[in-house]
């Protein structure tokens, strides 16, 4: 049973880039392995609890549906920015490093600076012609959105984890009972 959890979950390392754009090796160590033991006569794959979140950045991918706010999207909140309901989704303005997020320094920029009148970021009011959202002044004619809010953003199930995983061990179990069997005869 180990020996058929662990291959399980070294093949979706492996396989993880098939379902998720360019993983970085946070994700792609974001599950974690339970060996099977005399008192316990199971093995098991979960993604990791990641310490104070109360849900794992993969779930809306493998579970489909929509996502908790992230730690700058409850600061605007907080501010009065960005209303409950609302997501900062990155816009054709922010640059994105290899993984495809938008990097805490960007971050600490934009929220530092957002306070502050005249200053490079804005905030587009309800009701102007541009979009909610955070923009960013390039000259005093020219401004580029950095993110716009939206309602809700729903995420198809694009990683179904668990079928995955299953079907790796339903493929595994009978090679590694085998081999097993094999090193009992010797």
């Amino acid at each position: 049973m180990t020996r058929t959890a662990r291959g399980a979950m070294n093949e979706e390392k492996r396989d993880m880039d098939q379902v998720i754009d360019n993983p970085t090796r946070f994700t792609r160590n974001a599950l974690r392995f339970t060996p099977a033991t005399k008192a316990k006569l199971s093995a098991s794959i979960e993604v990791k609890d990641l310490p104070g979140r109360s849900q794992h950045y993969l779930t809306p991918l493998a579970r489909g549906g929509g996502r908790r706010h992230k730690g700058f999207e409850r600061w605007l909140i907080g501010a009065g920015i960005m209303r409950s309901n609302e997501y900062a989704i990155p816009a054709s303005g922010i640059r994105l490093n290899a993984a495809g997020n938008v990097t805490k320094g960007q971050l600490n920029r934009i929220l530092s600076e957002l306070p502050r009148k005249g200053g490079k970021f804005f905030v587009a009011k309800e009701g102007g012609h541009l979009p909610r959202g955070i923009y960013r002044r390039r000259t005093k004619t020219k401004i580029i959105p950095v993110f716009i809010f939206e309602t809700v953003p729903n995420y198809s199930r694009d990683y179904p984890f668990r079928e995955r995983i299953a079907s790796r061990v339903q493929r595994l179990l009978p090679i590694e009972y085998v081999k097993a069997l094999n090193e009992i005869r010797i």
